[in-house]
């Protein structure tokens, strides 16, 4: 008797453990379908937005885009840093003071 309870318990746990896990399923493809759907959306909006936010610009009398000054962009913000030129970098910035030392000597 004791066996047939313990295999009804055993289909029991078995049958909860996939209901468990067919819930899960269904939670991710719930998720998976609104963050595609929310993709979708913020493209349309987003293209809409910025047009709007151009048409502002223009009617509060922006500027053209080439009366734009353009700022100049150094090597060093877009060069690789690493550990092989650490160093290096704080010599070129003039920062070859010594721990605990102050600018004023």
């Amino acid at each position: 008797m004791s066996e047939i309870s313990m295999s009804e318990n055993n289909n029991d746990q078995r049958k909860n453990d996939n209901q468990r896990g067919q819930g899960l399923i269904e939670y991710l493809i719930l998720v998976a379908l609104i963050a595609v759907a929310t993709i979708g959306a913020v493209k349309v909006i987003g293209h809409s937005v910025s047009v709007n936010l151009s048409n502002v610009a223009k009617n509060l009398g922006a500027k053209p885009e080439s009366a734009i000054p353009k700022a100049e962009i150094s090597s060093a913000v877009w060069k690789k840093r690493d550990m092989r030129n650490f160093m290096q970098q704080g010599l070129e910035r003039g920062s070859g003071r010594g721990f605990g030392q102050s600018n004023e000597e």
